[in-house]
């Protein structure tokens, strides 16, 4: 990967990916990413969106299942995908028009302990005191979480962390959890501000 500049004098990101193909021969890639070098005094500027503690952290089944799931639900999905999920490991996804509601759902996933404290420690799991069933849940963009969807060719382990109706943060994990070639973070808004 290099930052370079292309025959009309623009700052791209060049990337350059060898590897092998299903049928074993080698493969290289490059790809030039168009990009607006910033001043640092813009860099400053720049602020994490703000965002209350996560209601619940889930481990995503594989991101290639689910964009198979999102891609069907798209027909329905004109109000958005209803994305839900408990302290039991269970995601729902679903959507609804005015003639039909479908529903899919996953139990078994692992719930993450996410929360630490300033010095790093984990904090104390406040979850056992409430409703381990109790669904927390956001009304997205169907074209949002495809976009994130997308990704799926890169991630072994992804960690949704919803904030009921505020946003859904999800981190993507380039490789294994344990040693991670890097952390991709997402993004989305809540669609709405109704209550889900």
């Amino acid at each position: 990967m290099k930052l370079a500049k292309n025959h009309e004098r623009k700052s791209v990101l060049s990337f350059e990916i060898q590897g092998t193909t299903v049928m074993g021969s080698n493969a290289q890639i490059n790809k030039q990413l168009l990009i607006d070098v910033m001043r640092h005094a813009d860099v400053d500027r720049l602020k994490e969106p703000l965002c209350p503690e996560p209601d619940v952290h889930i481990l995503l089944p594989p991101l290639s299942k689910l964009r198979t799931v999102v891609e069907r639900l798209r027909p329905l999905a004109e109000e958005g995908i209803h994305f839900r999920a408990n302290h039991s490991g269970e995601l729902q996804l679903s959507t609804s028009t005015e003639n039909a509601r479908l529903e899919i759902g996953w139990s078994g996933l692992t719930n993450p302990p996410m929360s630490r404290n300033s010095d790093g420690t984990q904090k104390t799991d406040d979850s056992e005191d409430k409703d381990p069933t109790e669904m927390h849940g956001i009304l997205v963009s169907h074209k949002c979480l495809t976009k994130f969807l997308n990704c799926h060719a890169i991630s072994s382990t992804t960690i949704a962390c919803i904030c009921a109706n505020h946003c859904m943060i999800l981190y993507v994990y380039i490789g294994d959890v344990s040693d991670a070639g890097g952390v991709l973070t997402f993004y989305i808004p809540a669609q709405f501000d109704e209550p889900i």
